[in-house]
């Protein structure tokens, strides 16, 4: 990030620049997305109150994390392309405590949130090497329709220096259940899908189509990565917009085949990888699953 900023030469020039800036901020404030986290929002009443639609009776909500790394967002629809749901984050959701994802581009969210848990879904996807900072729902549910579906976004600091790098941090969709059979934990297959591909949301699969100053072309050649969908990235760096990432997808959709009135779970799961920094997020679109 950069934090350098430029003075302005005269005070005229200052005084005009406030009084503009002013204006602006008093005309946009409106706006400008919220994030809230914690109390009346618990981890579960996120998934329950926020997230879930019509057409599913969930049996079980469980939350691994910092609750802090979990919050509701709204009045996003400008910033995202969704206008409210929660928030995934491996840092600060809202900035109450910390950065949150509520901040700019030029701002950093840089967050160690002392969590120590792992997932071996995870681990599957990033080739064994170590995650840090995870938080995961894993939600029971029953379908009453043959196909299950929402919308999403991911977003990053790690864009758009360490694309191509080792610190490519991912996240997944984990949905097992009748009629599923992939290769992950109880024949789970990931659903958090680069559009037309089988290739997982991540850094090195989703990024400008360059590879970073920290990163090597081997990272993002095939199968280890690619520098070919770069349609579906948005560069947010050294900006004023939000959110806080440099860099974010476009709205995707995850989508599975299922057999109405069976049980299934589905595991939503993201982390820093190799270390604590540079935190990443995923934005669920409210009542879209």
């Amino acid at each position: 990030k950069s934090f350098t900023h430029r003075t302005m030469s005269t005070t005229i020039k200052k005084l005009f620049g406030a009084g503009l800036l002013l204006l602006l901020n008093l005309s946009t404030s409106a706006q400008d997305m919220d994030v809230s986290s914690g109390g009346p929002f618990t981890p579960e009443n996120l998934i329950s109150n926020i997230f879930l639609g019509d057409g599913v009776e969930v049996l079980d909500i469980s939350f691994a994390g910092n609750d802090q790394s979990v919050g509701f967002f709204n009045q996003a629809q400008d910033e995202l392309g969704i206008n409210r749901g929660i928030v995934m984050s491996t840092g600060f959701a809202s900035s109450d405590s910390g950065t949150g994802v509520d901040q700019v581009g030029d701002d950093f969210s840089n967050s160690n949130m002392g969590t120590n848990i792992s997932d071996p879904d995870l681990l599957a996807i990033t080739g064994g090497v170590e995650v840090n900072d995870m938080v995961r729902y894993t939600i029971t549910f029953i379908p009453i329709s043959d196909t299950l579906r929402f919308n999403y976004i991911f977003g990053s600091e790690e864009y758009p220096d360490y694309a191509c790098s080792n610190f490519n941090d991912v996240f997944g969709f984990f949905i097992s259940g009748p009629g599923i059979n992939g290769p992950f934990s109880n024949n789970a297959a990931n659903i958090a899908l680069l559009p037309g591909t089988n290739l997982p949301v991540a850094i090195n699969n989703l990024n400008s189509g360059q590879v970073g100053s920290e990163g090597t072309l081997t990272n993002c050649t095939p199968p280890d990565g690619s520098l070919n969908y770069a349609q579906f990235y948005n560069d947010n760096d050294n900006s004023n917009n939000q959110p806080v990432f440099n860099g974010f997808s476009d709205v995707f959709t995850a989508e599975a085949i299922v057999q109405p009135c069976s049980t299934y779970t589905i595991k939503l799961v993201i982390a820093d990888v190799s270390d604590s920094a540079f935190d990443s997020g995923v934005f669920l679109e409210a009542k879209s699953f």
